[in-house]
């Protein structure tokens, strides 16, 4: 048998696969439904967006969409690696 919720922004009542897991929360389930958390998400990055913040809350750099955290991420995810230098399709290091 599945547990049934009532997600309290659109008041429907879905099973537990149709909400996000949040292990802090009593029952592990998020509180709103994996539509509304969805689209809940979507407004506070655009108010962040619109604000001059980065969408994970911290201030943008000044010519870029992202804050100095963000884009240090994107680097380190993008930095070539030593490893695969020479390797084949690859120019030789």
């Amino acid at each position: 048998m599945t547990a049934l919720r009532t997600c309290p922004r659109c008041k429907e009542t879905k099973p537990a696969s149709g909400f996000y897991r949040h292990l802090v929360r009593p029952g592990g389930l998020s509180h709103y439904c994996r539509v509304c958390s969805r689209l809940l998400d979507r407004v506070v990055r655009a108010s962040r967006r619109e604000s001059g913040l980065c969408a994970c809350g911290n201030e943008r750099v000044p010519g870029y969409l992202s804050c100095r955290r963000c884009l240090a991420r994107v680097r380190r995810a993008t930095r070539s690696r030593p490893w695969k230098v020479g390797g084949p399709g690859r120019p030789p290091g």
